[in-house]
C-alpha cells in the first residue's frame, strides 16, 4: 500500500507541475489566437487550468505534501509538445495550430487524469478521486469544444 500511495503522490506532483507548465504554454499560445472566438477559448482554457491547479494544490496540502517542481512523465511530454509547436512556424494557419495543439494537450491531460484516478482508486483515496472526476469532466468538455472548433477551422470557417 505504501508504494501505491507513493505513486499517487508522485502523480499528483506531476499533475501540479503539468498544470503550471500548461499555463506557461497557454501564455505563449495567446498570440496564435487570431479572432475573438479564439481569444475567448484561450481565456476559458486559462481559467480552467488555473482552477485545476488550485484544486491540486489544495489536495496536495491536505495530504501533507508541498507542491514542488516535480517533472514526471506527463509534464515531460507536455514540454516536448510545446517545444515542437514553438519550432513550427506556419503564419497562415496559426489559429488552427493553436486549436490542434490545445486538443492534443487536453488529450494528454485526460490520460494523466485517468492514470491518477486509477492510482487514487487503488489507494482508496475518495477525496482525490472526487477532485479528479471534476477535472476529467472539465477537460473532456474542453476537448469536445476544441474538436468542434478544429472542424470549423479546417473547413475555412471562424471558430
Amino acid at each position: 500500500m505504501h508504494n501505491l500511495t507513493q505513486e499517487l503522490n508522485q502523480l499528483l506532483q506531476d499533475a501540479w507541475s503539468f498544470e503550471n507548465r500548461l499555463l506557461e504554454t497557454l501564455e505563449h499560445q495567446k498570440p496564435l489566437c487570431e479572432d475573438l472566438a479564439g481569444l475567448q477559448l484561450h481565456s476559458e482554457l486559462v481559467r480552467q487550468t488555473q482552477a485545476q491547479r488550485t484544486r491540486l494544490v489544495q489536495r496536495l496540502k491536505d495530504l501533507g505534501l508541498h507542491p514542488e517542481g516535480y517533472v514526471g512523465t506527463y509534464t515531460g511530454r507536455l514540454i516536448r509538445m510545446a517545444l515542437e509547436v514553438a519550432n513550427c512556424e506556419d503564419e497562415k494557419n496559426r489559429g488552427t495550430q493553436f486549436l490542434i495543439t490545445s486538443y492534443g494537450i487536453q488529450q494528454l491531460g485526460l490520460r494523466m487524469t485517468r492514470d491518477l484516478l486509477r492510482a487514487a482508486q487503488a489507494c482508496g483515496d475518495t477525496k482525490t478521486m472526487q477532485v479528479l472526476r471534476s477535472q476529467r469532466e472539465e477537460v473532456e468538455a474542453s476537448a469536445r469544444r476544441l474538436l468542434y472548433c478544429i472542424g470549423l477551422a479546417t473547413r475555412g470557417k471562424a471558430a
